[in-house]
């Protein structure tokens, strides 16, 4: 059986509204674990670069310490304040 074309589109509308309500507006609780530990993973690659570069074997040494962080907005922060750091201890101040 056919629809006419006025009827398809009235379908075709319902079924995309009904679609957009029932998607998710979150992520599952597994969708963020996996963010967060891709965020850490990249943000410590960042880190370690940055130290590398920066300040040599002195600042790879702090690394265990970060890569220990739980925290990504710790992690965060030592990953900005990489441009501005003039010593290593300007990163490590930041560790609890």
């Amino acid at each position: 059986m056919d629809l006419p074309p006025e009827r398809k589109e009235q379908v075709r509308t319902q079924l995309r509204q009904q679609a957009q309500e029932e998607q998710m507006p979150f992520i599952s609780m597994f969708e963020q674990e996996g963010y967060d530990r891709g965020k850490k993973e990249w943000l410590l690659k960042g880190i370690e670069l940055g130290l590398k570069l920066k300040f040599g074997p002195d600042g790879l040494a702090m690394l265990p310490a970060l890569q220990a962080q739980p925290d990504l907005s710790l992690l965060q922060r030592a990953f900005d304040a990489l441009e501005t750091a003039s010593s290593p201890d300007d990163i490590r101040r930041l560790l609890p």
